[in-house]
């Protein structure tokens, strides 16, 4: 389904020229660095890096709305550069999941940290709420790319790698 000239379609491309317009190394930019990778640009700023928002670890927050977004604009207009976009952030993410070496993937200076206090019923601080949306955002890509035509699906892609609880593990 398209939508047709009107309100709804300029909101649609106004959207997608925002979308465009940020820049996914910049969201990439704490993935990266806690992966013991180098930043490809410097990082955004608001709940990815200034207080109060790094005591309550929003780190990756902005990038996993990111995803979600572009991977529904890509399903709704068909704009490739979105697929291109969510194709080379998934990328990253994989590259910096290899680095860190531990199976996850993860923005938090901590790193799995706050994830294993979680699972160990210890007090955690908001570390796990945005790793989880990242996680959610990853599974509804994937999900979404599964209900694609078969000719259309990815194959032997890191979505590949993302289990159903939305943790994304080798």
């Amino acid at each position: 389904m398209r939508l047709l000239d009107g309100p709804f379609l300029d909101a649609q491309r106004r959207d997608s020229t925002y979308l465009l317009s940020l820049q996914p190394d910049r969201m990439l930019h704490n993935f990266r660095a806690n992966a013991g990778l180098e930043p490809k640009a410097p990082v955004y700023g608001g709940w990815e890096s200034e207080e109060p928002w790094v005591g309550i670890r929003c780190h990756g927050h902005t990038l996993s709305h990111y995803l979600s977004a572009a991977s529904l604009m890509y399903g709704s207009t068909g704009d490739d550069r979105m697929k291109q976009r969510v194709d080379y952030i998934v990328a990253e993410l994989h590259a910096c999941q290899t680095a860190a070496r531990s199976g996850l993937v993860c923005a938090f200076p901590d790193g799995a940290a706050q994830l294993e206090n979680a699972v160990a019923g210890r007090r955690f601080e908001s570390t796990l709420s945005a790793s989880l949306r990242l996680g959610r955002a990853l599974l509804a890509t994937r999900m979404r790319s599964h209900l694609a035509a078969p000719e259309q699906r990815p194959t032997g892609h890191p979505f590949d790698r993302i289990t159903a609880s939305g943790c994304w593990v080798d």
